[in-house]
């Protein structure tokens, strides 16, 4: 246990020496952040997977976009937590949970692995089950986009109308009863708007997600809500513009490809997409 907290503090140390930023110095009441003028939100991904799917291939593709804060921010640090059901990839050579950072953070340099922590107060390390994902710059070079992917296993006995949680928690020395562990958010210098901007994001800018599993295959269902409309056309449309920063995986790819002719999701399918919602035809494929 005693190595596990070194080697914890050890990575939090290591981070300080990179980037100073550690914990905000100013105090907000809830008027001063209802009225930050940079408001951002981190939205974990709404997935909806047939249990034909689900028992065929229990992976599952997750992923946390930031957006409304582009050339805003230059540091952040986020903890998420997933289901206890749900099993998170592992880094082969480290051994933390797997991930692959986003488009948002391709400027920045980046760390991180499982959302694990030692709680002194407990004697315990504490696992969120999740991602901890940290990233720095030392100018306002962070993007909106995808923050990072990661991929979770289902558990064996999953059935239709199960749904996991994913979610992104506000840490705090306080809540964490550890110094070193502090979700951060903030611009480069430091200052009150970037102070600000972070207590937003994390009082009132985290959506979380979900992976729920249902019944059927939804063709046309990009962004897996559960149904087909123009918004789906749109995300295809992303996809297609700029596959980087709107990335489609697993089931959400394999809806968009409406057409499933080989040539992969194409503005053809976004087409037909938007010949659904607006009923000139009556069903896809078309």
């Amino acid at each position: 246990m005693k190595k596990i907290k070194n080697v914890i503090i050890s990575a939090a140390v290591c981070l300080c020496s990179v980037n100073c930023i550690s914990a905000y110095a100013y105090s907000f009441t809830q008027e001063d952040i209802n009225h930050s003028e940079i408001k951002p939100r981190l939205s974990f991904s709404e997935i909806n997977i047939p249990i034909e799917r689900a028992k065929e291939n229990p992976e599952v593709t997750v992923s946390l976009t930031l957006s409304g804060a582009a050339e805003q921010y230059s540091t952040a640090e986020i903890w998420t937590s997933f289901d206890s059901r749900l099993s998170v990839r592992k880094n082969e050579a480290t051994g933390e949970n797997f991930f692959e950072k986003g488009y948002a953070f391709k400027n920045l340099s980046v760390t991180g692995g499982s959302s694990s922590y030692y709680d002194k107060a407990a004697n315990a390390v504490r696992d969120l089950n999740g991602i901890r994902i940290i990233g720095a710059d030392g100018e306002n070079n962070g993007l909106d986009g995808v923050v990072f992917t990661t991929t979770v296993i289902l558990p064996d006995d999953v059935k239709e109308g199960d749904v996991f949680p994913l979610k992104t928690i506000y840490m705090t020395r306080e809540n964490s009863n550890n110094e070193y562990v502090n979700s951060t958010f903030t611009n480069a210098e430091n200052n009150r708007a970037g102070q600000l901007m972070g207590e937003w994001l994390f009082t009132n800018g985290l959506d979380d997600g979900f992976i729920r599993i249902t019944g059927d295959i939804l063709c046309g269902d990009a962004n897996l809500d559960g149904k087909v409309s123009i918004s789906d056309a749109v995300r295809i449309l992303q996809y297609v513009s700029n596959p980087e920063k709107y990335p489609l995986d697993g089931q959400a790819a394999v809806n968009a490809d409406v057409y499933n002719t080989g040539d992969g999701v194409t503005a053809r399918d976004a087409a037909s997409v938007q010949k659904f919602d607006a009923g000139v035809i009556n069903s896809l494929p078309e």
